[in-house]
């Protein structure tokens, strides 16, 4: 079978999305020039950008972590306006917001958010201490302790529009000492300054994790099954390796 070089020679955009490419064959003992002309259907995601609305460290580490090309803007709301509601409902509701404002002002681009909170199963929700909590204390209290975690994750696509998902996961903590989180949070740890105790890799509770069950990235903040799905739905990747 014979192997040929594929040469973006012209693009036509329509509504539909068209782009009509011209073929040459690559060996040179062909005597005329060949040309095949090819109508190949993209969809237009193919020729838009991808907005992180988010400033989270983890999130940017997992889109990194993705390969998936894309430019950060946070999205500055007021998230105590959601403050009545569950946990599962507020997550996705502040993903919403957030993926909405910033589309706002991006309407031709995809634009992903997301949103995380944590409770216990006595249904405490686990926010950032006050001056008075005791951080260590804090952390302490997450021994042999098993948490959920929730996203509400969001995407905008302009041919689409939003959706949203609830991703889960529950984590399990080991029972540890005091003196073994003391040993761990030598270094002044900042999830421990805020009370927690973190699974990322650099956070003490990394190696103090019993067992998670759930989405994996979700727990971390970004449920990368729901971005791919979406992606994959739109043909997103069938287009990146297009020169």
């Amino acid at each position: 079978m014979e192997k040929f070089t594929f040469t973006r020679i012209s693009k036509r955009r329509s509504k539909c999305a068209c782009d009509t490419l011209i073929i040459r064959p690559k060996y040179e003992y062909y005597k005329r020039d060949f040309f095949w002309e090819v109508s190949l259907f993209w969809y237009d995601e193919y020729m838009k950008s991808l907005y992180l609305a988010s400033g989270s460290f983890l999130r940017k580490f997992i889109m990194e972590q993705s390969k998936l090309p894309h430019e950060i803007i946070a999205a500055d709301i007021d998230e105590s306006v959601f403050d009545h509601l569950s946990v599962d409902e507020r997550v996705v509701k502040l993903a919403e917001e957030k993926c909405k404002k910033v589309s706002k002002t991006h309407t031709d681009s995809i634009v992903i958010a997301a949103d995380t909170l944590t409770a216990d199963s006595d249904g405490k929700v686990y926010t950032k201490l006050t001056g008075s909590d005791d951080p260590f204390q804090a952390a302490l209290a997450l021994s042999g302790k098993t948490i959920q975690v929730f996203t509400g994750c969001a995407m905008y696509t302009p041919d689409h529009g939003l959706s949203s998902v609830l991703a889960t996961a529950t984590i399990t903590y080991q029972s540890f000492s005091a003196a073994n989180l003391r040993r761990l949070t030598a270094d002044d740890n900042p999830n421990i300054r805020s009370g927690a105790l973190g699974m990322f890799y650099d956070a003490p509770g990394f190696t103090l994790i019993e067992h998670l069950e759930g989405s994996y990235t979700g727990a971390f903040g970004l449920p990368m099954e729901f971005v791919y799905q979406q992606l994959e739905s739109l043909g997103h990747f069938d287009t990146q390796n297009i020169n």
